[in-house]
């Protein structure tokens, strides 16, 4: 339970990021996973039932990724592929999770991300950006 809840935290800042923020499109749906045992998983139905509003959301298995750039199966909507990958705990209420992105084969990556529960829930605070000394 508790991974499921730190990855809802990612794919809501994830959600604001890439469809509500000023770099997102209307049309763009994000397709989610999460990384179980080294390998990516579609999430399920059920968890995207913690989301309200789904309008952009869909399970990874709904979606393809392409070279050209990442689609929604069903409608050849753009589309973003996110998943939620390894875990590393600092401590109990707080944790450093690897997210992957795959738009096309020249926009994608993996950040670092900070997720840390307050009070009775989890939340992404950005992403982590190591600096080193000039």
């Amino acid at each position: 339970r508790t991974v499921d809840d730190v990855a809802e935290a990612v794919f809501r800042q994830q959600m604001s990021l890439w469809v509500e923020g000023s770099t997102g499109d209307s049309q763009t749906v994000l397709c989610l996973a999460i990384e179980r045992d080294s390998l990516p998983e579609a999430v399920s139905r059920e968890f995207l039932q913690r989301f309200k509003i789904q309008g952009p959301l869909r399970s990874r298995g709904e979606c393809d990724g392409r070279k050209e750039g990442a689609i929604e199966r069903t409608t050849g909507r753009p589309a973003i592929l996110v998943t939620v990958g390894a875990m590393k705990w600092l401590s109990g209420d707080e944790a450093e999770v690897t997210v992957h992105h795959f738009r096309s084969q020249r926009i994608s990556g993996t950040r670092s991300y900070r997720v840390v529960r307050e009070r009775s829930r989890w939340i992404c605070l950005g992403q982590i950006i190591d600096i080193a000394p000039a």
